[in-house]
């Protein structure tokens, strides 16, 4: 009867640890196209986002590390969800990236999420339109305009 309390009470002790874990389960929006500019939504269980006051995010693709995208403007909603902006260039990689996110005080503490977020090609891409004046002579001094559609030269 002891072995079956000592086992019964095991067993209670490891599912409270499995349940109380702590992890990120959850990224919306998870899917995105070249191009976007969006705020994305990282919610976790058990974390205690609330404690820490410095974070980096990143989405990364491969590994190694082929492609990262970083996360700017980063606000703790609650312990559990975070809220990042993200610009995704037109030249990101598409396919799947994985999350890891990051705090370093007080605490050093890191979670990642595999296929957090997959990238598709941008339906319509950069493109340039026109280049006003389109023909000069030698020694010419003079200002170009150059316009473009989805280029972001700013």
């Amino acid at each position: 009867m002891k072995r079956f309390s000592l086992l019964l009470i095991l067993i209670i002790s490891l599912s409270g640890i499995i349940t109380y874990a702590q992890g990120l389960t959850r990224v919306e929006p998870a899917e995105a196209i070249q191009g976007d500019s969006l705020t994305v939504t990282i919610s976790g269980q058990g974390n205690n986002f609330m404690q820490s006051s410095m974070f980096n995010i990143f989405f990364s693709q491969g590994s190694p590390v082929f492609y990262t995208l970083w996360g700017f403007n980063n606000q703790v909603v609650n312990d559990d969800t975070l809220r990042s902006d993200l610009f995704i260039p037109f030249g990101a990689a598409t396919g799947t990236y994985g999350l890891l996110v990051s705090t370093y005080h007080p605490l050093y503490e890191q979670w990642e999420f595999n296929d957090a977020l997959t990238i598709t090609e941008n339906p319509d891409p950069p493109r340039l339109l026109a280049v006003d004046p389109d023909t000069i002579t030698e020694r010419d001094i003079l200002e170009v305009t150059i316009s473009g559609h989805n280029t972001h030269f700013a």
